[in-house]
């Protein structure tokens, strides 16, 4: 710690006296459709018999099959369009639920990677009773520009609109704190500094509130639950590798992720995987 002191300032929020939002952690645990837990036994299948295995190519690589998990766990369309066409996902529905509770609140502004998913959670927006043409999208094929991301910035600050869907093109430059009462997670991303980079939509200066409610969005079941307790981990390891004690075990360890790991974790028994 005192030779990285030599070479990094590092100050929070919190160290130069910021006053911003805290953030509330909501989790939301959403049951997979039969036909997701169908599909999830299936590639739970390919995976046991790839064995992890270094040397296994396309479809029975591991990071394929994790790949195609998360697809399964959010839109079993986003797998194959043709083979489940107009399946419903129930990580939109209960966004949507959620999303139609809070709104009288403030913005809701809402991450999903996948820009396939957009126009669909918007439409499950709509069902659960927002209009829409409350709702906003921001990804690089709607909007492609910085001035047309600036508009829309400008339009849910304003309050024209109460809803606005983005990934990675809204997670950097873009500021929505004005009106931001609630940022939802229908996936996660490995690493504890693009979470902050999504949350700080909201959890940043400009914004009046006290708190901002941060909802992550998991499916029963699924592998979702151990990507996100991995990017908490690396995220706990560092807080405590600047603000911690003389001494610290070795937490980047928790963080990392082994083979042997990804089985378990894939697994349709983590307790029995991790025995064997």
């Amino acid at each position: 710690r005192p030779i990285m002191a030599k070479y990094i300032a590092r100050r929070t929020a919190e160290d130069v006296g910021l006053k911003i939002p805290r953030g509330e952690d909501h989790m939301h645990l959403v049951e997979m459709t039969a036909a997701q837990q169908r599909e999830y036994a299936e590639l739970r299948e390919l995976l046991a018999e790839s064995g992890g295995k270094k040397d296994a190519t396309g479809d029975a690589h591991v990071f394929s099959i994790m790949d195609k998990m998360a697809k399964a766990a959010l839109d079993l369309e986003l797998l194959d369009a043709t083979a489940h066409a107009g399946a419903p996902s129930p990580k939109y529905e209960a966004c949507a639920a959620e999303v139609a509770k809070r709104k009288a609140d403030g913005g809701q502004v809402i991450f999903c990677e996948s820009v396939d998913s957009h126009e669909k959670i918007a439409a499950a927006l709509v069902k659960a009773g927002i209009p829409r043409e409350r709702i906003g999208i921001m990804n690089a094929k709607v909007a492609s520009s910085s001035a047309a991301r600036q508009n829309l910035s400008d339009k849910f600050n304003r309050g024209d609109i109460d809803v606005v869907i983005g990934n990675k093109v809204m997670e950097e430059g873009v500021n929505l704190q004005k009106r931001t009462s609630d940022i939802h997670h229908l996936d996660t991303p490995w690493d504890p500094a693009t979470l902050q980079q999504r949350n700080g939509r909201g959890l940043r200066q400009g914004n009046k509130r006290e708190a901002v409610r941060l909802h992550t969005y998991l499916a029963r079941g699924s592998f979702d639950g151990y990507r996100y307790q991995s990017m908490r981990a690396k995220r706990d390891w560092m807080d405590l590798l600047w603000k911690g004690g003389d001494r610290i075990e070795n937490l980047a360890r928790e963080g990392a992720i082994s083979r042997d790991d990804i089985m378990i974790a894939m697994a349709a028994d983590p307790d029995a995987a991790r025995e064997k």
